[in-house]
This record gives C-alpha cells, sequence and structure tokens, in this order.
C-alpha cells in the first residue's frame, strides 16, 4: 500500500512540475528569448571557432581572420539578420529602452563574448585567441551598427 501511494505521490509531482513548466513558458511570437545580446553570442559561436588549445585547429587564427574578412561574414550575418523575427523583436526590446539604458546597453552589445588568451593569463576554452576576439568584436559592432540605423527611422520598419 505504502508503495503504491508512492508512486502516486511521485506522479503527481511530476504532473505539477511539467504543468508548471508549461504555464511559465513563453507564448509563441512573444520577444522572450529575442535579448539582442543573446543573439550576438549565438552569432559570434555559429561563426568564430572556440579556442580551447595553441594548435591552429583548435584555435582561430590569423588564416581564419584573415578568410572570415575577405568573405565579408559580419555583412553576410547583417544581411540574413535583417529579416530575422528574433532580431527584429530584440530591436524593438531595444527602441522600448530609456535613451540613457539603451546607450549602455549598446555599449555593452559592442563587446567580445571572450577575453583574449592574454587577458586571462592561460590558454583555455574560457577565452579566445587575439584574433578570435576581433572577429567576435567585427561580428558585433556590424550587428548594434545595424541595429542603431534600425531604431533612427520610425519603429516598426527595418531600414534597408
Amino acid at each position: 500500500m505504502r508503495i503504491v501511494l508512492l508512486r502516486v505521490v511521485v506522479l503527481v509531482m511530476a504532473f505539477g512540475a511539467v504543468v508548471t513548466c508549461c504555464l511559465s513558458a513563453a507564448p509563441a511570437g512573444d520577444a522572450r528569448g529575442a535579448d539582442l545580446r543573446a543573439l550576438i553570442d549565438d552569432e559570434i559561436r555559429s561563426h568564430v571557432k572556440e579556442s580551447v588549445a595553441e594548435p591552429a585547429d583548435m584555435c582561430f587564427t590569423d588564416v581564419d581572420l584573415e578568410v572570415f574578412l575577405a568573405e565579408k561574414v559580419p555583412d553576410q550575418i547583417v544581411a540574413s539578420l535583417k529579416t530575422s523575427p528574433r532580431f527584429l523583436a530584440a530591436v524593438e526590446k531595444v527602441r522600448a529602452m530609456p535613451h540613457e539604458e539603451r546607450a549602455a546597453y549598446l555599449l555593452r552589445c559592442r563587446a567580445p563574448l571572450h577575453k583574449t588568451w592574454a587577458q586571462l593569463g592561460s590558454i583555455s576554452p574560457k577565452g579566445q585567441t587575439e584574433a578570435g576576439q576581433r572577429a567576435e568584436l567585427a561580428i558585433s559592432k556590424a550587428i548594434v551598427d545595424q541595429v542603431e540605423k534600425i531604431l533612427a527611422g520610425p519603429s516598426g520598419k527595418p531600414a534597408k
């Protein structure tokens, strides 16, 4: 009897946890997750190789940076974001911020995702090569520049 009662209690608790989780989830189309900094970090992770050790196949090298810049990766990213619902929702969240808060937030958005290995004082996955950080900065700059261009226009109308 105790085992059956215990199983029922566990099932009720599990069901309650699932219901609570579902109720706290953002509704479809909500701007939750449309945070500009998170979007920039995602783009950096997608386009800049993680640097975990010194060998060229384990870090973002100067050669990788040359190719990255020659292929105009930041421009390609911005072009793909211009019609992204997630990006446009993030821009509108930034637009809704008070002016001083917006300026400070956009300044933080221009920062790289990682410190360099030199800044950290060690070579580890927590950091990035100097070339990798330059690529990170190029991405964040290009995206924030586009956001500022959109913000200069009327609400809800992306700039070309």
